[in-house]
């Protein structure tokens, strides 16, 4: 089953998710919504926020935010890689979330974490 880890859904009806290329590659302007997994592999959908910077942590994931929360992950070392939201008519931003659920709500034991 080819499940994507991350899809990013822009204001241009386009998306960009890890098979097309590492999160580095993805555009960085338009994002309306980030779907993603959590370390219990559940679907989370970050949206509505200024900011989306990817983290490498335990489970490598997407964490959004505002101005304050970006420049605290800028203030931490290592590789920086930021996307940045933007704004859309309601009727079109609905219509981004609404396909944001293409994802499952859960990939149980089938998504591996990182040791």
């Amino acid at each position: 089953m080819n499940i994507p880890d991350w899809k990013i859904y822009y204001g241009n009806n386009s998306t960009f998710d890890n098979f097309n290329g590492p999160p580095e590659a993805a555009p960085s302007t338009g994002v309306i919504a980030i779907a993603c997994y959590d370390c219990d592999s559940r679907r989370r959908i970050l949206s509505q926020k200024d900011f989306y910077w990817w983290v490498d942590g335990w489970v490598p994931s997407w964490v959004a935010g505002d101005q304050y929360g970006m420049l605290q992950y800028m203030m931490q070392p290592g590789l920086k890689i930021i996307k940045f939201g933007t704004s859309v008519d309601d009727r079109v931003w609905r219509e981004i979330i609404a396909s944001a659920n293409d994802l499952p709500l859960e990939l149980g034991d089938i998504k591996p974490l990182k040791a």
